[in-house]
C-alpha cells in the first residue's frame, strides 16, 4: 500500500542520515589519529634529539671526571 511504501522510504531516508552521520564521524576519527600521529612523530624527533644531548652530556660529563693520567 501506499502507507507502507512511504514508511519504507522513511526507513531508508532514516538509514542513510546515519550511514551518512556515521561517516562524518569517521573522517572526524580519522583526522584525529592523524593529528596524534603528527604529534607522537615530533615527539619522538624530540625525544632522539634530547637523548642526544643527554649523551653528549655524558660524555662531556665523563672526560672532566676522568682521574688525569699519570706521566
Amino acid at each position: 500500500t501506499q502507507q507502507q511504501l512511504a514508511e519504507k522510504q522513511q526507513l531508508i531516508d532514516d538509514y542513510r542520515l546515519t550511514v551518512e552521520q556515521l561517516t562524518a564521524e569517521l573522517n572526524e576519527l580519522l583526522q584525529a589519529i592523524t593529528k596524534l600521529e603528527n604529534s607522537n612523530a615530533a615527539l619522538t624527533t624530540e625525544i632522539t634529539e634530547l637523548q642526544s644531548q643527554i649523551n653528549s652530556q655524558q660524555e662531556t660529563l665523563d672526560q672532566l671526571i676522568q682521574p688525569p693520567i699519570a706521566a
